[in-house]
C-alpha cells in the first residue's frame, strides 16, 4: 500500500540542505584520499608496465592523458597502483546476459 507523506516548504528545504551536507561530506572524503596518497600506493615504471602489460610508449601516452596518476617528485615517473587497477577496471568489457 503507497503511503502520501505531506512535507510543508521548510521541512522540505531541511531535507535537502541535511542530505546535501551529507553527501558533501562523503564527497570531500573520497576526494582528499585520492589526493593524498598511500605510501604503499606509489609503484616504479616498470611494475606499472607489467601491471598494464604495456610498454614505454603506451604508459608515457597513458601519463599524457591523464587516464592514470604518476608522481613527479622523482625520474623515473612512479605511478598510483590504485589509478592503474582502477584503469583496468574500467577498461574490462563487462559481460552481459541474454
Amino acid at each position: 500500500m503507497n503511503k502520501v507523506i505531506v512535507l510543508d516548504q521548510d521541512e522540505l528545504r531541511s531535507i535537502i540542505e541535511d542530505t546535501a551536507r551529507i553527501a558533501g561530506a562523503e564527497a570531500a572524503k573520497l576526494a582528499l584520499s585520492k589526493m593524498v596518497p598511500q605510501k604503499d600506493d606509489k609503484i616504479s615504471e616498470a611494475e606499472a608496465m607489467k601491471l598494464l602489460g604495456c610498454k614505454k610508449r603506451r604508459l608515457a601516452a597513458l601519463r599524457a592523458d591523464r587516464s592514470i596518476e604518476f608522481f613527479t617528485t622523482s625520474k623515473p615517473y612512479t605511478y598510483s597502483r590504485k589509478s592503474i587497477m582502477d584503469y583496468i577496471e574500467m577498461q574490462r568489457i563487462k559481460k552481459v546476459d541474454l
